[in-house]
């Protein structure tokens, strides 16, 4: 017969056979299993009846709906089995509800991490925990890791614990993997999926954390030699097993589990018990060291409220430190503020500025840069209007010079010539005082708004100004010569011989 094993992925479990699990898989498909990935939303009886185990191999931020916990109910009353895994910090810290689905079959997820200072495998979360495979089979099995795993709660007689940690371990003698029987089906809670994972320390590579998962299989199928025995142990509630009574006899005094129990019955008369001394004794001194304990944890609790007390008086005085910090911090800005506006030009708006003036400053060296380009381009035209006028005056003369004839007309030029004042060109520097030089002095700075330089930038203009009306004035005297050449011309006094 071939099993069916489906692995949920439905509520986003941690441990998938196509990532993190693929060990379990190989390993069950080499001992004759099929394994696959149940994906069908949300659960029902219809399409879980399927397999002969689900496992849910840690829920992670996703909780069961009451229609899906109620199927798997009746999925393990009609024989099918499960595997509940979940991770340290219980449901809290996976964000699930994984124990109201386990609490149906007496078991309970804690909100907390095992750990063990002196048995682990290198580290305190890694801890070595021994199992009871011997006394559900003949096989036993070395001590388990128990990787980053949760306790358990056992809520039901009817729950046998598969391990249990050690009294050196955090919490000490607490139940970590238990087996359940309701009706027909089993189910198996372990409260660390960590132990199964692939290649990570202390997971399914530790040879003894495989033989435990294969065992958790068989468990369930009813393949180990002492099934029968055990089914009949787990129906029985006035076994004499203490593992069935767990919850009357305080499973936390067993460290050691009997190989041979005896299966018979034991009837009780109250009226005829007899309690020796010894007995009353020890359960004093249980009595005493319980109480010792909590009186001890209650000393640790306190002693952290007053740890707590301290550091919240230290936070409130760094609190008023930083307060007046910032008092301080604020008196200064609006000194430096008011410092500030003394050296700003005055405006008769309110809604002046230093950006503003950055803004116009910047348009103003724009402008300026634009008009320097325009010079350039004037000079250049100047330069070649100068060669032409000294081109023309020299070819004049040479022509005045060898009238031999006297023409009276070029004795009317050369006397008009005579007569005509000088002609001094300019270079088109001398039309604007603004150079590169004045520029760098005149301009206001980006990052510079004081009033004197706004002052310095207003004589400039003024000098320019002056300067300019110089450089009209020759340019007159240099258009009417030009335009006595072109009359010259045009009255054909001069040609172009």
């Amino acid at each position: 017969m071939e099993y069916l094993i489906g692995f949920d992925i439905t509520e986003k479990e941690r441990g998938r056979i196509k990532d993190n699990y693929t060990i379990i898989r190989e390993k069950l498909v080499e001992l004759g299993y099929r394994c696959v990935e149940h994906s069908e939303f949300p659960l029902n009886l219809d399409n879980i009846s399927k397999y002969h185990i689900l496992v849910f191999p840690c829920p992670d931020n996703s909780k069961f709906k009451l229609t899906e916990i109620e199927a798997l109910i009746n999925y393990v009353k009609n024989g099918g089995n499960l595997i509940l895994l979940s991770h340290a910090g219980g449901d809290r810290g996976r964000r699930t509800n994984l124990s109201i689905l386990s609490e149906n079959f007496g078991v309970i997820f804690r909100n907390d991490q095992v750990f063990d200072k002196n048995y682990n495998l290198g580290l305190e979360s890694f801890p070595l925990i021994n199992t009871y495979s011997e006394y559900y089979s003949d096989i036993k099995i070395p001590s388990i890791c128990y990787r980053i795993g949760c306790s358990l709660d056992v809520i039901s007689n009817l729950v046998l614990p598969l391990a249990i940690t050690n009294s050196t371990s955090i919490p000490e003698n607490s139940i970590v993997a238990t087996l359940s029987k309701l009706e027909n089906g089993k189910v198996i809670c372990v409260g660390s999926y960590e132990m199964f994972r692939d290649e990570v320390k202390g997971g399914i590579s530790y040879e003894p954390n495989m033989q435990f998962f294969i065992f958790l299989i068989k468990l369930l199928l009813d393949k180990l030699p002492n099934m029968n025995i055990l089914n009949n142990k787990i129906e029985s509630k006035n076994s004499k097993n203490p593992l069935l009574n767990l919850k009357k006899n305080n499973m936390n005094s067993f460290n050691k589990i009997p190989k041979k129990v005896d299966n018979s019955n034991i009837e009780l008369n109250i009226n005829n018990l007899n309690i020796d001394d010894n007995q009353i004794k020890e359960f004093k001194a249980q009595v005493f060291k319980l109480l010792s304990e909590q009186q001890k944890q209650i000393q640790l609790i306190n002693e952290n409220i007053d740890l707590l007390k301290l550091d919240l008086t230290e936070f409130k005085d760094e609190q008023i430190k930083l307060n007046d910090n910032y008092q301080e911090i604020m008196q200064n800005l609006m000194e430096l503020q008011i410092n500030i506006s003394e050296h700003l030009p005055q405006k008769e708006s309110d809604d002046f500025s230093i950006n503003t003036l950055h803004i116009e400053i910047e348009s103003m060296r724009d402008k300026i840069l634009e008009l320097m380009h325009q010079i350039e381009k004037i000079n250049l035209n100047l330069i070649k209007i100068e060669d032409e006028y000294y081109r023309l005056k020299h070819s004049l003369d040479n022509i005045i010079k060898q009238n031999k004839l006297g023409d009276t007309n070029l004795i009317k030029i050369s006397q008009n010539i005579e007569n005509f004042p000088d002609i001094t060109f300019i270079k088109a520097s001398d039309l604007c005082s603004i150079n590169n030089n004045s520029i760098n002095k005149g301009l206001i700075e980006k990052n510079n708004s004081e009033p004197h330089n706004l002052e310095h930038k207003d004589n400039i203009i003024d000098d320019n100004y002056s300067n300019n009306k110089l450089c009209n004035q020759k340019i007159r005297q240099f258009k009417k010569f030009l335009n006595f050449l072109t009359k010259q011309y045009e009255n054909r006094i001069l040609t172009e011989h």
